[in-house]
């Protein structure tokens, strides 16, 4: 009897140490974190909507898993569930930046350009070192046709990275409406 006790004992441990090492039990927060973003980063974005969707089933609260989802949303053009993932995302967790970052820049993919301006003046006053904030901000004034305004933020984008194609790019095609076709190339050919 007391053998038996013993070997039921061992077993009980290495099922709860195969648990830990190989998620026997389930996945924990961090594994849908790494598998979510190992699909992102391979534009692998049905891919990741399922595991970030799977990491909200278990872990409802998590606001990275919504901005995670939304990011992948947004990739695969589906930009009204973008916008719900991101709205969560800031429901759950306001101070998380990049969710009014990404939120005014899909809000700037389809056109809604105040809130586009509203968001992405979130984002800035956050983090004024944001060249992808400023860079969007720059397509935003620039798709408004406020020319001036649209180089004041590519520049910005341009001073927070030298390496700013994005920036460069804008700031050439800014140059190409204002019939300045010199810098407009030279722009263009730094971006």
């Amino acid at each position: 009897m007391k053998r038996l006790l013993i070997k039921i004992i061992i077993l009980s441990f290495t099922l709860v140490e195969l648990g830990c090492m190989y998620g026997i039990f389930g996945k924990s927060k961090s594994d849908y974190f790494f598998e979510g973003r190992i699909y992102l980063s391979h534009s692998a974005y049905e891919m990741a909507v399922i595991e970030f969707s799977d990491a909200i089933k278990r872990y409802p609260n998590s606001y990275e898993a919504y901005f995670y989802r939304g990011v992948a949303y947004y990739f695969l053009h589906s930009y009204d569930y973008a916008i719900i993932d991101f709205n969560k995302t800031i429901e759950i967790d306001p101070a998380y930046n990049e969710a009014y970052e990404y939120r005014g820049i899909t809000y700037f993919q389809i056109k809604i350009y105040d809130k586009a301006i509203a968001d992405l003046n979130i984002a800035l006053q956050k983090n004024p070192n944001s060249s992808k904030a400023n860079c969007f901000m720059g397509l935003v004034y620039y798709s408004l046709k406020s020319y001036d305004e649209a180089i004041n933020y590519f520049e910005k984008s341009i001073r927070i990275s030298q390496y700013s194609a994005g920036g460069y790019f804008g700031r050439g095609l800014v140059y190409a409406e204002l019939k300045s076709y010199n810098k407009s190339v030279k722009d263009i050919h730094k971006a």
